[in-house]
């Protein structure tokens, strides 16, 4: 799947109100030839809130991913069942129908309702995993194929699913027969956690990895179990080292299953495997640096924690603190509701020194029918012209161009003709031979942003769309990214006396001419910019001929009909 496919599809899983973040896929030193997925954004802040329109869009321009993938757990109303071997996806197949996805060696992926909290867990059966609360799984992107969009209608049932996975995903398993593990009393509890989750960690597992297994073993072994919280707590302190050093005894030094031990427990975890704590200023450092790329986010203070990797009581301490300057210097701002939640204070702005700007620095266009007396175009501006088939769309780009091409450098994206005929339509116009017009002409029919030259018009004949029309804004941002001090006209197609093209309103909110086009008639749906004072152009519309196929004639003027 290509980029800009998969970017689309992205797109419209948010919609559907999936938490959809890029990602890439790395080398796997400990597994010879493989590569794992990495998010290419921090997405601590996706768990709980995901990304809008906006964002997709800046990442699709940051970054380029060539994967993307969805966040489970609550945020996206679902869980993934990962398939690995050929054994399980043929179970899982009889059972749960068809996969929604299936993945470049040969695995499977299928959603699942969420219907309470979903733990990540391995081995749930053979060859099974679950994706759960707090993990996420690729579903786009080469190698990756997606048999059926994930809609709600077409998510696995949970009670379809096999008790074994049941069990495993929504609650502890049933308590272990005599004789088979033995009971964790009270006084040994976070001993035993904590050296369970060094040996997980060794096998470079991940937070979440060792926050399920621990989970299920302190709901099974432990009499009485540890709360969740304190669980989640160890097994954060656990992986946030390397796996290598989760392997000293110094992480098990635990004493006394009380408060007090607990926070014997953080502090050794910090300054014992470590070999020599963070000082109060790194520390500082750290969260400043982590809150200025949250990208005014809100976020929790166990997020920055978890992230940052503050454990101890003393480094807790001095979190409060930082948080503390922090608000005091405007760097970020508290919920005024949600208790420990606060968001970064995006002061950057680019200042528009209009007393400086010279007046009129309009773009010297010259249309057909004489728009430039009605809207005033600037750089980097956009232009829409939705046109009925056979309305002579075309015709109006053609003659835009040779009104315009020499004053301005002009490149024109064709996405129906070739050569030949491109240059019979440009020998209709009186007088003209083809070497006489002086434009570049490519063919294009998707795609435009990653061919746009910047600082130029641009002009897209046309932005073809045949499914998912919601994503005309999408693909106009795109085109705008890179446009520069350019100008970009794009075509569309409509209905044949509709007012808006493909995607209805959705193409309106980028440009700032819309001009709509049937038959014999043009209409300026949206003109931002007034070209003359006290004059609206919105609404306004004139009649026209086309003669020999290319000239614009009218007796009309431009009025509201």
């Amino acid at each position: 799947m290509a980029g800009a496919d998969a970017y689309a599809q992205a797109f419209k899983l948010m919609v559907l109100g999936y938490s959809v973040i890029p990602v890439r896929l790395v080398p796997d030193d400990s597994k010879q030839g493989k590569f794992k997925k990495v998010p290419l954004v921090r997405w601590t802040p996706y768990q709980t809130q995901a990304a809008d329109a906006d964002t997709l869009a800046e990442w699709q321009r940051k970054f380029q991913p060539t994967h993307w993938g969805v966040v489970t757990g609550a945020v996206s109303g679902c869980f993934v069942l990962d398939a690995d071997t050929h054994e399980a996806r043929a179970l899982l197949a009889t059972r749960l129908g068809p996969p929604h996805v299936t993945t470049p060696r040969g695995g499977a992926h299928w959603y699942v309702a969420r219907v309470g909290p979903a733990r990540t867990a391995t081995g749930v059966l053979p060859g099974i995993d679950v994706r759960g609360d707090g993990g996420f799984a690729t579903i786009l992107g080469p190698g990756y194929d997606m048999m059926r969009m994930p809609i709600t209608d077409a998510l696995v049932p949970f009670d379809a699913l096999p008790e074994e996975v049941r069990l495993a995903v929504s609650g502890p398993k049933k308590p272990n027969a005599a004789g088979v593990g033995d009971v964790i009393e009270e006084g040994h509890r976070n001993d035993a956690l904590v050296r369970l989750g060094g040996k997980i960690r060794r096998t470079d597992a991940s937070r979440h990895e060792i926050e399920a297994a621990l989970l299920v073993f302190n709901a099974t072994r432990c009499r009485p179990p540890l709360s969740e919280q304190e669980v989640r707590d160890i097994a954060e302190s656990v992986a946030r080292y390397p796996s290598h050093v989760a392997t000293s005894e110094s992480v098990c030094m635990y004493e006394r299953d009380t408060a007090e031990s607990a926070t014997k427990r953080d502090s050794n975890v910090t300054d014992f495997v470590t070999g020599s704590p963070r000082t109060a200023d790194s520390l500082a450092r750290s969260i400043r640096g982590w809150v200025e790329g949250t990208g005014g986010r809100w976020w929790t203070t166990r997020d920055l924690d978890s992230d940052v990797g503050v454990a101890s009581n003393q480094e807790k301490d001095n979190r409060r603190q930082v948080i503390h300057r922090l608000l005091g210097e405007g760097v970020i701002q508290q919920h005024a509701k949600i208790a420990r939640q606060y968001r970064f204070v995006d002061r950057a702005v680019t200042h528009l020194n209009f007393k400086a700007a010279k007046a009129g620095e309009v773009l010297e266009l010259h249309w057909p029918l004489g728009i430039e007396g009605l809207v005033n175009l600037y750089p980097g501006n956009i232009a829409v012209l939705a046109g009925a088939p056979n309305a002579g769309k075309t015709a109006l780009l053609l003659d835009f161009i040779r009104l315009n091409m020499d004053r301005f450098p002009i490149h024109y994206f064709c996405s129906e003709m070739e050569a030949p005929e491109l240059r019979d339509r440009l020998e209709l116009f009186p007088g003209m031979a083809a070497e006489e017009w002086h434009f570049d002409a490519v063919q294009r029919a998707t795609d435009f942003e990653q061919a746009i030259v910047p600082d130029c018009i641009n002009v897209v004949d046309y932005l073809e769309m045949t499914e998912d029309l919601y994503l005309v804004n999408t693909h106009l941002t795109a085109i705008q990214h890179v446009l520069g001090s350019g100008l970009a006209v794009v075509a569309i197609q409509k209905k044949k006396g509709a007012l808006y093209g493909r995607g209805q309103e959705f193409s309106l909110e980028k440009p700032r001419l819309y001009l709509s086009m049937d038959a014999g008639k043009l209409t300026i749906v949206k003109g931002k910019s007034w070209a003359k004072k006290g004059c609206n152009p919105n609404g306004l519309s004139i009649k026209f001929a086309i003669a020999n196929g290319c000239e614009f004639e009218t007796d009309d003027t431009w009025r509201r009909q």
